[in-house]
């Protein structure tokens, strides 16, 4: 697959007030197992309330998926921050989704205002402060 069909997104949102934290496990079982499929890879931030997620793949799946990804009732103020051709190559290949817990709600905060390129670079920017756990990649 040529790296021009593929293209990106970043999001944030807030968890749903009522649905518990619990529901982020099963966001995640989920979505390794549709990515896997989709061919899809990418990371899920978290920080106790607010979530962000970058996606990377084939045009097809990522579209679809942004499409589904609003109407997840289990989050609201779904904001999109990027969307475009993924041009440079995935970014997160080894993960079908990584996730990271932020222990700082600052880090989530501080792309919020961002747009475009300068919200992936945030994003990338970040990775070293999160906490990945035992599963992150060598």
């Amino acid at each position: 697959m040529s790296q021009l069909s593929l293209s990106q997104f970043l999001y944030t949102s807030m968890l749903q007030p009522g649905e518990p934290a619990t529901a982020v496990a099963a966001i995640i079982r989920h979505a390794r197992a549709t990515n896997a499929v989709q061919g899809l890879s990418g990371v899920l931030v978290f920080d106790g309330q607010s979530f962000c997620q970058y996606v990377e793949g084939p045009v097809q799946a990522v579209d679809a998926l942004l499409a589904r990804l609003p109407q997840d009732p289990r989050h609201t103020d779904f904001t999109l921050h990027h969307y475009g051709p993924l041009r440079d190559g995935r970014r997160f290949r080894q993960w079908t989704m990584a996730y990271a817990l932020a222990s700082d709600i600052v880090l989530l905060d501080r792309l919020r205002p961002l747009r475009g390129p300068e919200a992936l670079d945030a994003l990338q920017a970040m990775l070293p402060e999160l906490d990945f756990g035992p599963s992150q990649p060598g």
